[in-house]
């Protein structure tokens, strides 16, 4: 008569436990795709995802399957008409973008479609908002840097914190304004910005007077210490 052991979960486990480690199955499904069978990628996916077919699957007990997959003809297509698009649009001056989105997203508008069997793919310029928008923020940035005042632009009107607004650009597109620091340190800030824009404006003073040679034009007053524009005598 045959007698058959049957082993304990316990000890079947610490067998297993106890066995030389081979190669995951994600290990050998890169091996197999490295060997050029025209495998693209490596998934967890069954089915590989939109544009693939699965071509082989690598498996264990532990269930941790991946499958080589191979570009089928909708994915082959979709690439041609994304290939197509960016060609396109790389010799347009009004394209910005090729996009999946029909409608080209926020801020965009579409110009042109590549179509067919695989994925549509779209090329995409600016709305006029949009460019309205971004001349603005141009326009802002650039008198920014020219004014030693100014800290930022930002499309908050205060422009929020601790900063005050000094000159706005509107329009069409979204408005940006130029802000300046603003609490104890407003005054002088304020004083500065009129100066430069009074040709007989000489300096900013905490004297009230201005000093010797000097004559008072406007005073700046708040919180914090008051300033002076002055003028020569």
């Amino acid at each position: 008569m045959k007698i058959v052991k049957i082993l304990s979960p316990v000890i079947l486990f610490l067998m297993l436990a106890a066995a030389p480690c081979f190669s995951s199955n994600k290990e050998n499904c890169q091996m197999f795709c490295n060997d050029d069978r025209g495998c693209e990628k490596c998934s967890k996916m069954p089915g590989c995802g939109p544009g693939y077919s699965p071509m082989a699957t690598f498996k264990n007990f532990h269930r941790d399957f991946w499958y080589a997959c191979k570009q089928n003809s909708y994915g082959r297509h979709s690439e041609r008409n994304k290939s197509a698009c960016l060609e396109w649009c790389e010799e347009n001056n009004q394209c910005k973008k090729c996009s999946e989105n029909i409608g080209c997203g926020a801020n965009f508008k579409k110009i042109m479609s590549f179509t067919g069997t695989g994925k549509n793919w779209h090329a995409c310029k600016k709305t006029m908002h949009s460019q309205a928008s971004d001349r603005n923020e141009a326009q802002c940035k650039d008198w920014c840097d020219n004014n030693e005042l100014c800290e930022k632009c930002s499309t908050l009107r205060g422009c929020g914190g601790d900063y005050t607004s000094m000159k706005h650009w509107t329009g069409t597109g979204k408005n940006w304004h130029a802000c300046r620091k603003s609490g104890a340190a407003s005054n002088k800030a304020a004083c500065l910005q009129w100066c430069q824009e009074k040709d007989n404006c000489r300096k900013c003073s905490e004297k009230p007077g201005c000093g010797m040679g000097y004559k008072k034009m406007k005073s700046f007053k708040g919180p914090g210490k008051n300033w002076y524009s002055c003028k020569k005598r």
